[in-house]
């Protein structure tokens, strides 16, 4: 079976937790610009990190993904400045949640120890949510939802979908190929990253300030009901 599948395989059971958790959340979040914000900013520092190991590690299973280039951390930057505003970056501490932290360490474990097959796996799980997870068609439905954003985190295929799609499934094929003895590890270490992603999922928030704002006036109106109610009575 080539890499691309078995891993996609692998994945199937946290991928399914998380496809029920963002079903849960999704809705939530795109009530507000803020929470929005707050989730791909999880995402942007997971890439970031990602990024920068990628190019200290020299492991031989890298080659064929370093050599798509692909760079979605200024991407992510781009929509987020779009989405906070010019001193997004000054938020990032208050905004980052304890899951996202303890998952970028475990990159840079990964880079210190030269460990291709796990940064591989990492790759597989956080640029294939954009390459075989995203796409035209999703970025324009987010931005009918956030039209001030351009999200451009989707470009990162640039213009020729379908063939970047092929490009990144026979990366990871292309290594399965030459390293057969190594599609176990990569497999067990893309369904822990995709574990990962659910436990950074469930730890974003979903109430940005509009639903604290609606949340405030509700209990107010609640108050006033309460209090008309207990008058009413006496």
């Amino acid at each position: 079976m080539p890499l691309s599948s078995s891993l996609m395989l692998s994945i199937r059971a946290p991928h399914t937790t998380g496809n029920r958790l963002r079903f849960l959340k999704l809705p939530l979040i795109l009530l507000d610009g803020e929470a929005y914000a707050a989730a791909i900013l999880q995402f942007y520092l997971l890439t970031c990190v990602l990024e920068s190991s990628l190019a200290a590690c020299s492991s031989p299973l890298l080659l064929p993904l370093k050599a798509l280039g692909l760079k979605a951390a200024p991407l992510y930057a781009a929509d987020l400045a779009q989405l906070l505003g010019p001193r997004w970056e000054a938020r990032v501490p208050s905004l980052t949640v304890p899951a996202t932290k303890a998952y970028a360490a475990e990159l840079q474990a990964a880079a210190r120890k030269g460990d291709g097959a796990a940064l591989l796996a990492a790759a597989f799980i956080l640029y294939g949510a954009l390459v075989v997870g995203g796409g035209k068609a999703t970025q324009a439905k987010v931005r009918r939802v956030f039209p001030g954003c351009e999200h451009r985190l989707f470009d990162v295929m640039g213009e020729d979908v379908k063939g970047a799609r092929r490009r990144f499934r026979e990366c990871f094929d292309g290594v399965g190929e030459k390293h057969p003895e190594k599609a176990g590890e990569i497999e067990g270490a893309a369904r822990a990253f995709m574990g990962r992603n659910n436990e950074v999922i469930a730890g974003v928030s979903v109430v940005g300030p509009r639903l604290r704002r609606w949340g405030t006036w509700a209990a107010l109106a609640g108050g006033a009901y309460a209090a008309v109610r207990w008058k009413g009575r006496k």
